[in-house]
């Protein structure tokens, strides 16, 4: 894939997502009615389509910009036209907030927060030393065994046995 052709297909993935984000982020929101999120969870659970582009974007950026091999978690569509240096991609895999349009910068959200009163961000911090995680249960009993923390579907795969998922 060139480059060119990568912007196109963002540019794609993005149209085709404004409307589906809101359905499938439902989801999670308690506001929502019970029938419409078991229906959203079935369709989010069942859904690949955001593995299938990371991969093809992941590719995409490793072939066309191979320099930056292992930053690709931090390069945004805005970089395709002049990417930053490999320095700056690790600095922000440290720190980074974007706010397509709005910001884009090494800051923590607490420091963001303090300079744009406007958003607002929930942030938890178990207590520290916890050892105790409290959540929504995917099956009911008592577990013990180390957390791992999944973002994306894709590292559901990395789970071993034992361990406790937070996605």
């Amino acid at each position: 894939m060139s480059l060119e052709e990568l912007k196109k297909y963002l540019h794609s993935l993005y149209s085709a997502l404004d409307g589906f984000i809101v359905f499938y982020f439902t989801a999670g929101d308690e506001r929502t009615p019970k029938e419409i999120i078991k229906l959203a969870k079935e369709i989010r659970n069942a859904d690949n389509l955001g593995d299938i582009a990371d991969k093809k974007i992941r590719l995409a950026i490793k072939n066309i910009f191979p320099h930056t091999k292992g930053c690709e978690t931090v390069i945004s569509s805005y970089d395709l036209s002049e990417m930053p240096t490999v320095n700056l991609l690790k600095e922000r895999a440290k720190q980074f907030l974007f706010i397509p349009g709005k910001f884009s910068g090494n800051i923590s959200l607490r420091d963001f927060s303090d300079r744009y009163p406007e958003y607002q961000f929930r942030i938890e911090h178990p207590p520290f030393g916890s050892r105790i995680l409290i959540g929504q249960v995917g099956n009911k009993g008592y577990t013990k065994g180390i957390v791992r923390i999944m973002i994306r579907k894709g590292q559901i795969l990395e789970a071993q046995k034992g361990d406790i998922r937070v996605e």
